[in-house]
């Protein structure tokens, strides 16, 4: 094998020298090469015992209560007990009483403290944080309950205090290691004297290598570090809160520090470089052609104004047209409404006015109007759907914004904002929408450290976005965006990919911004999981990968859902197709509708989808002469030569039946076997009526869920086993789908792991959207595998694919390989293994499922799958068909996952 093939196995990484073939992973070292399936087996045998063995243990933190464990601005707690202390102290008690004084000074403070300011309101309160309390309360307990370190309370209140403020602040079931509180010792000693305060303590806490003190009060932590020099004081504050106090000491980087402006300023520069040029200078040509001379431009997330900036002035580097223009055509002057709600971005955003030469005219309220010499622009300081309604503007853009509500909240307040009822031709445009998949390159395994398993990249990010989407309320899949656009009237016009590629070199801030997010985010959900999480943020930290985040360019507008629009049955009698004429040579053709028999119908097509498969192998002429498909009744007839239509994933609505078929077929959604081509005839008998609830551009993907089932039935992969899928194509990522559907992976990363293969990026991503726990490049490692299948059509990644199996194991083969030769090394060690390599192919049903299983249940199975899945998330490119050859040309790049055309 050849070392730059990115099949070859060690081709992404090859060893250092010196490296060697697995080292000890703790909280400042990672674990360089790939363990052997033996070695990890003894090393979780053995590990367990030597972390029990080990002389010193690693990390304590100790934990103050008031002012630290909750903050006194939102509470008001320790104001009760000065109060208390001083009403005390005006009474006086001789030397000689001393202990009893203690005991009724105590009594006396905390017994008539009011706790209920620390029980969350039934609604949403904001803390002085700027955080809601409820949020940074679960994130809190997520942090004390699933911390992997002991954790002991210090306080100089009494036991009783600090156990009714756990309870009142719901962190009464939290499990820690020790209580230090004056009460449990004579004479009460506090935190002033630590030695006193821990008295029989302190040898154990002298065994931790370190120990994390967190506390209000400096002289506290001073006092406690001088006693104890592993210690490490963290001074709690209202510009430290605990949980971020917290974070910093393992989850984030404790010297980064986040700000807002200066984080969307480095987004900015990364959003100009992935907007998707040919989609926004579409929207540019339409506002163009709008024939006005002044347009109407509303901003609903503004930020820091990088969207006006580009309306503006453009970007020639990146091919972003302006939208202003010198001559007489189009628009001359923009009027500009940015809506922002935090203060400090429309602080910011009036600085960015004044330096780009606009003066501010007026201000009213939260208000100001600024004039520059070609745009007027209204900056207010609130949110759309909290401000006065306004005239539908031409253009409503929103970037990096849809993505962070509820589709079905969103676009009935943008409706009721921009009165869209009243308007049929405003745009929406929402550049850089986040898809929900974030991944980082080169992606790690699952590995071995000191304190449990450091998940995969792919699993640990997969959390991330649980994060976002669940805690934080994002809509991390712009289908349902597009789903509740059109149940409003609205229709998708355009797409395009706009992900972000954000390197450790090119963008510094950024990336740090990134690794705060996911350590704040991702971390303690991690830690609740099982997982160690503090090493996969150092991980990250130390390897320093390029992250890569999924964002779509999404533009909507008011008009007819094509299949709700009447249908024309005697308009056309000429039909648009594909054809392939030779290799790599593909063109359209117009044919004449023939007459239909009796038992045909006329299908108007709505969408078709390019199998990356069979069709690739037919643009290259890769391919032997045959019958097209002997299974399929339209193609039995059709040679596969040169030539020929070709397709087999054709939905559309029926238009006309023939004389035998019944009539109130017309207007059905169908499927057909059939080319891509603007119309087309066929048997009744062929088509298959598209269930309810399945759009259709789902429903074109029904055979390749087909040939993805019956790979999988094939395999028959059994609870616990680990399965790799070489290749992530389109029928690759589809086997990973529904294998993930089915499968449970263990916090262990030991069962149940489905790790999918490829040495393209986006495959990549696109894999661990769709429940991958490991997507990784060939390379790198994560196996043995007990089921491998093979999906790429590379023999290279076959023979990983053989290499990888366990002795026993399953090697399942999807691929098609045409006439291509096939060189495996099947030598003395497969001999031995006893491993099973076996072909599948769809159209038929195997001989040891027919009891079982027939096409009829295999069909219907497969329109639940489509249902469930919703496949046409997959695709990364819609066109039409005299873009045919630039679509085949992207496909058998990598450029794209998949592409359907629109007719």
């Amino acid at each position: 094998m050849k070392m730059n093939d990115p099949w070859c196995v060690d081709a992404q990484h090859p060893r250092e020298q010196g490296e060697t073939d697995m080292t000890f992973l703790d909280c400042k070292q990672k674990m360089h090469e790939p363990y052997s399936y033996l070695l990890f087996a003894a090393i979780l045998w053995v590990l367990p015992a030597y972390v029990a063995s080990s002389p010193q243990r690693s990390v304590a933190f100790l934990l103050d209560i008031d002012n630290t464990l909750y903050n006194e601005a939102d509470c008001g707690i320790e104001s009760q007990i000065v109060t208390n202390t001083h009403s005390y102290i005006l009474r006086g008690h001789p030397e000689s009483e001393v202990q009893e004084a203690l005991d009724d000074f105590y009594a006396t403070v905390y017994s008539k403290i009011d706790y209920s300011s620390l029980l969350l309101e039934p609604t949403t309160q904001q803390s002085s944080t700027g955080y809601s309390m409820a949020r940074d309360r679960k994130l809190l307990r997520q942090l004390l309950r699933f911390c992997p370190h002991p954790i002991c309370v210090t306080s100089n209140s009494p036991s009783w205090h600090v156990r009714k403020t756990l309870e009142a602040m719901g962190l009464g079931d939290i499990q820690f290691e020790n209580f230090f509180t004056p009460d449990r010792l004579p004479f009460y000693p506090t935190k002033h004297d630590p030695k006193s305060f821990f008295g029989k303590n302190c040898e154990e806490l002298f065994s931790y290598a370190r120990l994390v003190v967190f506390d209000d009060s400096r002289s506290n932590l001073s006092r406690i570090c001088e006693n104890f020099p592993k210690a490490e004081g963290v001074l709690v504050s209202h510009q430290n809160p605990l949980t971020t106090a917290w974070l910093r000491t393992g989850l984030l980087d404790p010297e980064f520090e986040f700000d807002q402006v200066q984080y969307l300023d480095s987004k900015n520069a990364v959003d100009r470089k992935s907007i998707d040029s040919k989609v926004w200078n579409e929207i540019v040509a339409s506002l163009q052609d709008l024939g006005k001379r002044e347009v109407h431009i509303a901003d609903v997330g503004a930020g820091i104004l990088s969207m006006l900036d580009l309306f503006l002035h453009g970007d020639a580097s990146e091919g972003l047209q302006p939208l202003l223009r010198i001559d007489t055509k189009g628009p001359s002057y923009v009027h500009y409404t940015a809506y922002e709600s935090n203060a400090k971005l429309y602080a910011a955003c009036h600085q960015k006015l004044l330096s780009w030469g606009f003066i501010a005219r007026e201000k009213a309220g939260n208000v100001i109007v600024y004039e520059g010499p070609s745009a007027q622009v209204r900056l207010i300081l609130q949110n759309f759907d909290r401000s006065q309604p306004i005239p539908p503007p031409d253009l409503i853009v929103g970037c990096c914004f849809a993505d962070l509500f509820d589709p079905s909240l969103l676009v009935p307040s943008l409706i009721r904002s921009f009165s869209l009822l009243e308007n049929q031709k405003t745009i929406l445009y929402f550049p850089i929408t986040f898809e929900g998949i974030t991944q980082l390159f080169p992606p790690q395994p699952f590995e071995l450290s000191i304190d449990g398993t450091i998940p995969s990249d792919t699993a640990a990010l997969r959390v991330y976005s649980e994060a976002l989407s669940g805690d934080l309320g994002h809509n991390l899949d712009p289908k349902l965006l597009q789903d509740e656009m059109e149940r409003h009237g609205f229709t998708l016009q355009r797409k395009g990919a706009s992900n972000w590629n954000i390197d450790h070199g090119g963008n510094p801030y950024l990336y740090r911004c990134m690794l705060y997010f996911f350590g704040s985010a991702a971390g303690p959900k991690l830690q609740q999981d099982g997982w160690d999480a503090q090493c996969w943020t150092q991980r990250i930290r130390k390897r320093n990968p390029q992250i890569q985040v999924s964002n779509a360019d999404l533009v909507f507008q008011v008009g007819q859902n094509p299949e709700h629009c009447p249908h024309n049955i005697n308009s056309d009698l000429v039909s648009e197709e594909i054809y392939f004429v030779g290799p790599r040579d593909v063109t359209t053709r117009k044919q004449r509708i023939p007459g239909l028999r009796p038992t045909q119908v006329l299908i108007k097509s709505s969408y078709s989808l390019i199998s990356s498969g069979t069709e690739l192998k037919i643009f290259n002429g890769l391919f032997d002469d045959a019958a097209l498909d002997s299974t399929i009744e339209d193609m039995k007839a059709e040679r596969m030569a040169y030539p020929l239509a070709y397709g087999y994933c054709l939905v559309g609505h029926v238009v006309q039946c023939g004389g035998a078929v019944p009539n109130d077929l017309i207007g059905k959604l169908v499927f057909s076997f059939s080319p891509h081509a603007s119309h087309v005839v066929t048997e009744f008998d062929n088509i298959h009526i598209v269930p309810d609830n399945i759009s259709p551009e789902d429903a074109i993907f029904m055979p390749s869920v087909e040939t993805a089932l019956s790979l999988i039935h094939d395999a028959n992969p059994r609870m616990g086993e680990n399965v790799a899928v070489f290749g992530q194509g389109l029928i690759g990522l589809l086997v990973t789908a529904i294998l993930s559907e089915q499968r449970q992976t263990s916090n262990s990363g030991k069962f149940g792991v489905l790790t999918a293969f490829d040495a393209i990026p986006n495959r990549l991503m696109a894999a661990a959207r769709f429940g991958a726990t490991q997507a990784i490049f060939p390379g790198g490692f994560g196996g043995p595998f007990d089921v491998s299948i093979e999906v790429s059509g590379n023999s290279r990644a076959l023979q990983s694919a053989i290499d990888l199996t366990v002795d026993g194991g399953r090697i399942i083969v999807g691929s098609w390989y045409g006439n291509s030769a096939v060189n495996l090394n099947l030598g003395i060690e497969f001999h031995r293994s006893q491993k099973t390599i076996r072909a599948s192919q769809v159209s038929k049903i195997p001989s040891k499922l027919l009891s079982t299983w027939n096409k009829d249940r295999r069909f219907e199975f497969t329109w639940e799958l489509v249902r469930n899945l919703r496949p046409s998330r997959m695709l990364s490119r819609v066109t039409d068909i005299k873009s045919g050859k630039d679509a085949y040309e992207a496909l058998d790049k990598g450029a794209e996952i998949a592409i359907a055309f629109k007719y």
